[in-house]
């Protein structure tokens, strides 16, 4: 802790430390929205997808061309939906080893080095 003339004292916080606790705030907020938006773009998929196989199985005595066209619509959408879930896994991947390196970074930006990382020898045990 820094002693000020005056007689305060500064308790390590500096314009940096706290510039970067509201950057890190701002980037853990819009990560978890994309996780949240992505979760809710793959769940409507799916229930859209899924309504359209009801609805094509409940209009199939009434009209079976109709309800083949809304069978072959949900059929396609779960089928497009599966096929890209190694995508959605990868953003969810991206994402979250994104946040993971941002906050490494900013962690070694705000924590000073000891004298055995300075000189390269790593963490001593």
């Amino acid at each position: 802790m820094a002693h000020y003339p005056s007689g305060v004292i500064n308790a390590g916080h500096d314009p940096l430390s706290l510039g970067l606790a509201g950057l890190s705030v701002a980037i853990f907020a819009t990560a978890f929205s994309i996780l949240v938006g992505l979760i809710a773009l793959a769940v409507g998929i799916i229930f859209g997808g899924l309504g359209s196989l009801v609805v094509g199985i409940g209009i199939l005595p009434s009209d079976a061309w109709l309800s083949m066209l809304y069978i072959g619509v949900g059929m396609t959408v779960v089928g497009i939906l599966v096929l890209m879930s190694p995508v959605f896994s990868a953003a969810f991947n991206g994402i979250i080893r994104g946040v993971t390196n941002f906050s490494q970074w900013a962690y070694h930006k705000v924590v000073p080095q000891n004298r055995a990382e300075k000189h390269g020898k790593g963490r001593q045990k």
